[in-house]
């Protein structure tokens, strides 16, 4: 992990996101939920319009559907897809 000085002094300035999101199913006593972890670099445009943008570089997701109460269920799939991650760091960022 970088500090916030770290990030901005590094090629890319990379950044790690985790989004979860529930809404009431319209039919039903359930939650649909999406849980997201992004990572982001910024990048620069070669085409008109030039500039900096912030590009996913990497990404996992999933989607799913609970019952009323169910947030430990969106807990569990927001640490799973947070493990994916640290893997995934680990298997790039390990000193060979």
């Amino acid at each position: 992990m970088l500090t916030e000085d770290e990030m901005e002094r590094t090629p890319g300035m990379p950044s790690v996101e985790i989004n979860a999101n529930g809404t009431p199913h319209p039919d039903g006593p359930w939650i649909l939920y999406n849980v997201r972890v992004t990572v982001a670099e910024r990048a620069q445009l070669v085409r008109p319009p030039h500039g900096l943008v912030d590009a996913w570089v990497w990404n996992v997701s999933t989607v799913g559907s609970t019952g009323p109460g169910g947030v430990a269920d969106i807990r569990e799939a927001v640490a799973e897809k947070v493990k994916v991650f640290v893997a995934a760091y680990w298997a790039a960022n390990s000193k060979k």
